[in-house]
């Protein structure tokens, strides 16, 4: 397919949304779309799929129309509820529409389900939960993506293949700055369901409903320190007190006392939260990816060798739950505030 396929200078970026609003990291890849654009005289479009409950004023498009050069949209009017068959689908015919040369998906449980349907089609290749793209001085395309545990970065290059393709994680990238002053033009294609058939379970929440890790501004982090439950509703509570959420490394996660969608870490989530309270947490580089990115670390730790504390803005030499449990005891929801600014988080 790639020996036939001669690419435009087209960056698309698909776009998720949920309950009519879209998700964030599709903003987080059309800032790095618009950058890489601007430096090669690209162009960028947004693609995105619409089942039948929704019309187009129900999605906000308005910021979009200003952050890209063109949208298409694909309507199913024949059905409430897409899968990922769908959305491999409506992508593999905008990339017969457009030709893009490089195409941009979250790393989500959707993207990462139907970005590598779509690039096996093109029999072109997928580089996973990219943590940084750039071009070369050659203006060749580099994905750029943790390996061996998080201890190298590998800089892949497809020169040959097309499109190129990536999944980026979210909370890697920035939020747009650039803005068009004349809004993008829209093309809506009438689009049918596939044939194929594809069952999703709804899988039930065996824990309690809160904020999204990725969403929250205040993550108090149970590490491999934290080894039964009621140690880590210890780590809940404090978050309950301090209004954020609590988060998890792979080893609680792999021991059963947390579900995947807590974990932080390479194999987990990337967070930007503006303050991060790591409990019994070592520091890995596995870790540390997951979380470096916050505005501020505080470390506690027995250990005084944890790496934790070479990345930590505080870092508190003690057993993680004496030091813990005297904070909760201290600490009421009227004046968590007053906490917080004892860090400095409101000078950040």
């Amino acid at each position: 397919m790639s020996n036939q396929y001669t690419p435009n200078d087209i960056i698309t970026v698909f776009i998720e949304h949920n309950n009519n609003e879209i998700n964030q990291v599709g903003y987080e890849l059309i800032g790095k779309a618009r950058e890489l654009a601007a430096k090669n005289n690209m162009k960028v479009f947004a693609v995105l799929a619409l089942g039948a409950r929704n019309e187009n004023d129900e999605l906000d498009l308005e910021l979009l129309e200003h952050l890209v050069d063109h949208i298409d949209i694909y309507k199913y009017n024949d059905c409430l509820n897409l899968n990922v068959l769908d959305y491999c689908d409506c992508l593999k015919s905008n990339i017969y529409e457009n030709k893009p040369i490089i195409v941009l998906v979250g790393a989500t449980p959707i993207g990462r389900s139907f970005a590598p349907r779509v690039a096996a089609h093109f029999k072109t290749g997928i580089t996973a939960d990219c943590t940084g793209l750039e071009f070369s001085e050659e203006k060749e395309f580099i994905q750029i993506r943790p390996a061996y545990g998080g201890d190298v970065y590998a800089r892949i290059v497809t020169p040959k293949s097309f499109p190129q393709m990536a999944t980026v994680r979210p909370k890697i990238m920035e939020m747009p700055q650039y803005r068009n002053n004349n809004k993008a033009s829209i093309k809506v294609y009438g689009y049918r369901k596939s044939n194929n058939e594809i069952s999703i379970l709804k899988k039930e929440r065996l824990e309690e409903v809160g904020e999204k890790i990725e969403d929250a501004k205040i993550i108090a982090l149970a590490g491999n320190a934290i080894k039964y439950k009621y140690d880590l509703d210890i780590i809940k509570k404090l978050a309950k007190l301090l209004h954020g959420e609590w988060a998890a490394t792979r080893p609680l996660v792999e021991g059963g006392l947390a579900s995947y969608d807590r974990q932080v870490g390479i194999s987990g989530k990337t967070i930007r939260p503006d303050l991060v309270i790591a409990c019994g947490v070592s520091g890995t580089s596995q870790t540390l990816s997951g979380i470096e990115k916050a505005k501020k670390i505080v470390a506690v730790n027995i250990d005084k060798n944890a790496p934790i504390f070479k990345n930590a803005d505080i870092g508190i030499i003690s057993d993680w739950k004496q030091v813990v449990e005297e904070l909760i005891n201290k600490i009421s929801y009227k004046d968590a505030a007053a906490f917080k600014k004892s860090i400095y988080l409101d000078s950040i």
